[in-house]
Formats: C-alpha cells, sequence, structure tokens
C-alpha cells in the first residue's frame, strides 16, 4: 500500500500553546476471512485493529463515525435480488419434474427411453444452474456454501432417478425381449400386486 497515494491534503492547526494537531485521512482497503458456510443468507463480521508505530495510546484518538452501517457507497446487484427465484426455485421445480417421471409407468410395448431422456436432461440443467451458481459464490471460501450443499444434494437425487430409471428399463427391455434378465431382480412369478 502507497501511504502517499492514499492520504487525502490536510491542513494542520496550531493551537495558542504551540500545540499541532494534524488530522490524516486514509483510505485504505481492508480485507477479512468470509465465512461463507451459510452463503447466500451469510452475514460477515469484521473486526480491525488499528495502530500507530510513532505514538502511544494516550496520544492518539481514533475515533469512528457513530453509524455502523454505512451504505452511502453501496450499489445494489441487480442479480442477488434473482438469485431466490431463478436459480432455487427452478432447481426445486427440475428435481419436482424428475422424481414424477421416475414414478410414472413404464410401457410394456416397444422401448420407452423417454425417462432416461428426462433424467438426462435434467442433470444438465442441473450442471448449468450450478455453473451460475459458483459464478456467484466467492472464490475465497474454505467450506461448501449451504446453497452448493442444496445442488449437489438435487444432483445427487436426480442421478440416482435417472440412474435407477435406467436399470429399471434394461431390465425390462431384457424380459420382453426373452433374454436372460439379472439374477438377483428376478421376481418370482406367483408374486404379484392386486390393486382395487
Amino acid at each position: 500500500m502507497n501511504v502517499e497515494e492514499n492520504e487525502m491534503e490536510t491542513n494542520a492547526i496550531v493551537d495558542n500553546t504551540g500545540r499541532v494537531m494534524l488530522f490524516r485521512s486514509m483510505i485504505t482497503d481492508i480485507s477479512c476471512n468470509l465465512n461463507l458456510q451459510q452463503f447466500p443468507f451469510d452475514q460477515q463480521i469484521c473486526f480491525v485493529t488499528f495502530a500507530s508505530w510513532s505514538m502511544d495510546g494516550s496520544k492518539l484518538d481514533l475515533s469512528a463515525t457513530p453509524k455502523t452501517d454505512n451504505l452511502e457507497l453501496y450499489i445494489r446487484n441487480t442479480e442477488w435480488g434473482l438469485t431466490d427465484f431463478s436459480l432455487v426455485i427452478p432447481s426445486a421445480f427440475i428435481t419436482v419434474v424428475t422424481i414424477v417421471g421416475f414414478f410414472t409407468p413404464h410401457s410394456t410395448t416397444g422401448e420407452n427411453t423417454e425417462k432416461v431422456s428426462l433424467g438426462v436432461t435434467a442433470l444438465l440443467s442441473m450442471a448449468i444452474i450450478m455453473m451460475m451458481v459458483s459464478d456467484e459464490v466467492p472464490a475465497t471460501s474454505e467450506v461448501i456454501p449451504l446453497i452448493g450443499k442444496y445442488y449437489i444434494g438435487l444432483i445427487f437425487l436426480i442421478f440416482m432417478a435417472a440412474f435407477t430409471t435406467t436399470l429399471t428399463l434394461s431390465y425390462q427391455m431384457r424380459g420382453n425381449s426373452g433374454q436372460e434378465t439379472f439374477g438377483s431382480l428376478k421376481i418370482p412369478s406367483n408374486v404379484g400386486f392386486q390393486v382395487q
């Protein structure tokens, strides 16, 4: 940090006893360790220590403005206001559609791969949304944020639905074509379900 560049011009005040007072203003950048575990619902508290190398505490008077939150220079980011709606709700909707698609009945005639296509499309959609979220999360985080855990959980759920659908369709196609099905998945013919 270059002190000469960051100091603002100030005038010295000399009182009748000969005491010289110089009030110096300085603009400085302060970095804080961010705890983003609850992102995007996090709050950050930064502790800052000011000290002087040339004066002790009795000769140094530091004061802050009475307002703790100074939002005069704050510029609202339009993307943050839309994050709750444009990322969380559509991803939950994609997951619900995938789960509903998983529980829809299979066709007994011909190949029925639409359910697999739905699962793969949902995974691709979630990957794109996850990339959009990763662009918004600060890169300084040492932990996985809450929203990252949410998306990882949704992607795992969609993956399991697509994988199980693929396995079920493979089992059905083998049975329909007369091929030997997997031994551990065979259901005895005398076991049936009755719907009333």
